[in-house]
């Protein structure tokens, strides 16, 4: 199965967010955006900066990270002990990666080694190659789609670099559309995903302001959440343009290092977007992070670094993050926009 996810970032859904000041929240949802990379210390770093944070209106997120990555005190149980025990094994998996995303084979391996604990007690029978090398990933996973089935739940695992993914869910519907690619478009099955129990390691870092929004598989593509009004810019970019994207690449161009992938879906989001355009460029920079980042990370990095380079002619020395897109209208910078997409376009067809 092949699975490229599209990133959701919400608007501030706590308590306190009234109240916030732009640059504060500004600050917060960029740090938030880095946590795309497998990495929650930058936003427990945002927290403990804050003077009296105990006293301001971070109080509340403040005590919820400290228990949660801290002292590891929070404890989350649903009404089956078989998923309650999995979700636990894969929140300790993710507390010990995030917080030093260096440990994460370690941790990965200590991941690989419960589950195999875990699957025997539900009846799982290790084959003679894993009782020679070791469990196998791959068919503990199966063995845990097929067993919470049973019990009425969904799971998606795997990975969604850089991490392995838990998502679970109980709810699902399914319905047809059109994706409309700037130049291409064809009918897809949609998968809505509703009441969930875990929105995977990236809902874990953010509490779930930001997550996997939704995937691909084969022609169809899922959507975490339920049916959208018909009004509703984010369904059409960023979850059918993005993931209809990447099925016509799969289709046209067969397998691609993901890293490319990401980056041609999001630009074409950027050239479909409207209302969304500056809210998704923005999300982009502030997501951007180097080479051997996840492919979420080094794609947006990439784009808004050509982007930049393109719109000075290679004469910009500024950090991305100063750099004012602003000063340049919607249209040039899609112009521009569509310059890279058709040049990434004659590198696959040129291969």
């Amino acid at each position: 199965m092949k699975r490229f996810t599209v990133l959701t970032m919400f608007a501030f859904l706590l308590p306190y967010t009234a109240v916030l000041g732009n640059s504060t929240k500004a600050e917060y949802e960029r740090v938030c955006s880095k946590a795309v990379a497998g990495d929650v210390r930058p936003i427990l770093s945002f927290l403990d900066s804050i003077e009296d944070v105990n006293d301001s209106q971070f109080a509340e997120l403040h005590e919820k990270y400290k228990k949660r990555f801290i002292t590891a005190e929070e404890r989350i149980e649903f009404d089956g002990a078989f998923i309650t025990s999995l979700y636990n094994l894969y929140t300790t998996y993710w507390r010990t990666s995030l917080l030093d995303p260096k440990s994460d084979k370690k941790a990965k391996k200590t991941l690989v080694s419960e589950l195999a604990k875990l699957a025997k007690t539900k009846g799982y029978k290790s084959t003679i190659s894993e009782s020679l090398f070791g469990p196998n990933i791959g068919k503990l996973e199966t063995f845990f789609i097929k067993t919470a089935k049973e019990r009425g739940y969904h799971l998606l695992m795997g990975q969604t670099l850089p991490l392995r993914e838990l998502m679970i869910w109980e709810k699902e519907e399914k319905e047809t559309y059109i994706v409309e690619l700037p130049i291409d478009s064809f009918s897809v099955n949609v998968v809505f995903l509703q009441e969930f129990l875990s929105k995977g390691w990236l809902g874990y870092a953010t509490f779930n302001k930001s997550h996997s929004g939704g995937w691909y598989k084969g022609d169809t593509i899922y959507r975490v959440g339920g049916k959208p009004d018909e009004n509703n810019e984010w369904f059409r970019v960023s979850l059918l343009g993005h993931e209809g994207r990447h099925i016509s690449d799969e289709k046209l161009y067969g397998t691609l290092d993901s890293r490319i992938l990401e980056y041609r879906a999001k630009l074409t989001e950027l050239l479909l977007a409207e209302r969304t355009f500056w809210h998704l460029l923005n999300q982009f920079r502030n997501e951007a992070q180097a080479p051997g980042s996840s492919p979420h990370s080094y794609a947006s990095h990439q784009l808004t670094y050509d982007l930049m380079g393109e719109l000075t002619q290679g004469k910009e020395t500024k950090s991305l993050h100063t750099f004012r897109f602003e000063d340049y209208s919607e249209e040039r910078l899609k112009d521009v926009m569509k310059l890279l997409l058709d040049k990434s376009t004659e590198s696959l067809e040129g291969n």
